[in-house]
């Protein structure tokens, strides 16, 4: 692994994801990554949704994660990259309300939600994840009241660095929602 304290670190917060390079990068990195979520991927119908593509459909289902990739070109980025070489990214829309935290937050409220995150396995635990919600919150704090996201009751480290860590709150837990015994936690922060 290269040395996180190099000159090249690049960290950005990226409206619209215009970059080819950017953008072949990702695809790539959806691909290696597909089948290591729940459900994979190339399985879901698209990034916000947890709608399940049948696998009866008599496609292939060796195939890629295309019709989630389409769909996560839409949202706005922080991008953490070494030399132009993208070590991580987060997905995110402004102004999108979870519905499952509703009866939560205040109706009023103006929320960010972080759809996606992705880290290179041989990148985690070196505090990518916590620079990029540093950055996304910092910039955001004086425009937005909440920062939601949801999480798969799988995905113990994420839960834990983001209760313990980063301050974020439990408010709904979703049963079954990504698979039999496979639940999804919906959380936030307040920004304000």
């Amino acid at each position: 692994m290269e040395e996180l304290k190099t000159n090249n670190v690049k960290v950005e917060l990226i409206e619209e994801l215009t970059d080819k390079e950017y953008q072949k990068q990702i695809w790539e990195m959806l691909c290696v990554y597909d089948k290591t979520f729940t459900p994979p991927l190339s399985r879901r119908d698209s990034v916000i949704s947890y709608e399940i593509i049948p696998e009866d459909d008599g496609e292939d289902w060796d195939r890629k994660p295309l019709v989630f990739y389409k769909d996560l070109k839409s949202f706005s980025f922080i991008i953490y990259s070494i030399d132009n070489d993208i070590k991580s990214f987060l997905a995110f829309k402004k102004d999108y309300k979870l519905g499952s935290l509703n009866d939560i937050l205040p109706t009023d409220s103006k929320t960010i939600y972080v759809a996606f995150t992705l880290v290179r396995k041989d990148y985690r635990s070196h505090g990518l994840f916590f620079v990029m919600n540093t950055i996304l919150e910092g910039h955001y704090r004086k425009k937005y009241d909440y920062v939601t996201r949801r999480v798969s009751s799988l995905n113990m480290a994420m839960i834990n660095s983001l209760t313990s860590k980063n301050d974020y709150t439990i408010g709904n837990v979703g049963e079954n929602e990504r698979g039999n015994g496979v639940h999804t936690l919906s959380l936030y922060k307040k920004l304000k």
